[in-house]
């Protein structure tokens, strides 16, 4: 087995809550969130970005000269696939090596903790699994509803003939961690693995930024000093 590798991947703008992997949650850039951690646990760290230097320098205070940092011009690439093409940049260039498992720290899960990393990264090494990927557990199918076609709501429970009695647990993909291996992604062009293990975590530590509420959420939560306690 390699080394984890860190990665985490932002770019300039965006739709919902402008400028947001920059801008500050007391006093701190929302990236450094997840490069402190990242830098904490894990013996190499990238961050991949399209901003330059001097930006991410003038954002704030940050860590930032203490990572492995690629700087990118801006790419016609859809924002929901800007993670991979940084992924696959990186193992080509052999910045990551194909023995090595890539751990990816989205910069707008500010929650993860140092507990965290390390727990997800020892069940990796512990377990033969292709990827990692970290979730809330649900408490149940039966208190979930969704639309169908007629516009009325129906309760997942019915339309799946549900026992709720002999059910196995139900993870929701929180965003926050990442695990799988470079190889898998080269040869797959994936991150999800044909084998995986979920890893939950709490709904406090879930929070993934896409709305100004989710934004001002975190920053209650950071300031109500909810990394401190563990």
């Amino acid at each position: 087995m390699g080394k984890f590798v860190g990665l985490i991947p932002f770019r300039k703008g965006s739709k919902r809550v402008p400028d947001k992997n920059i801008r500050k949650i007391k006093g701190i850039p929302l990236f450094e969130y997840s490069l402190m951690v990242a830098k904490m646990t894990l013996p190499k760290v990238i961050v991949a970005t399209d901003y330059t230097k001097e930006e991410l320098l003038n954002a704030g205070p940050s860590s930032i000269e203490a990572a492995e940092v690629v700087y990118y011009q801006r790419q016609e690439v859809e924002d929901t696939q800007i993670a991979n093409y940084y992924i696959k940049e990186q193992i080509e260039c052999g910045n990551i090596q194909l023995d090595d498992y890539v751990v990816l720290l989205q910069p707008t899960c500010p929650l993860r903790t140092l507990d965290h990393i390390w727990e997800a990264t020892h069940l990796m090494i512990a377990n033969s699994y292709d990827a990692l990927i970290s979730c809330i557990e649900l408490d149940s199918i039966n208190k979930m509803y969704c639309q169908n076609d007629d516009k009325l709501w129906r309760n997942l429970s019915v339309m799946q003939d549900y026992d709720r009695f002999k059910a196995k647990p139900i993870m929701y993909r929180n965003s926050s961690i990442y695990i799988f291996s470079a190889r898998y992604f080269m040869e797959h062009g994936n991150i999800w693995g044909d084998t995986r293990i979920m890893y939950p975590m709490g709904l406090q530590y879930s929070i993934d930024i896409d709305s100004e509420e989710d934004f001002q959420t975190a920053s209650q939560l950071i300031t109500m000093g909810l990394l401190d306690r563990r």
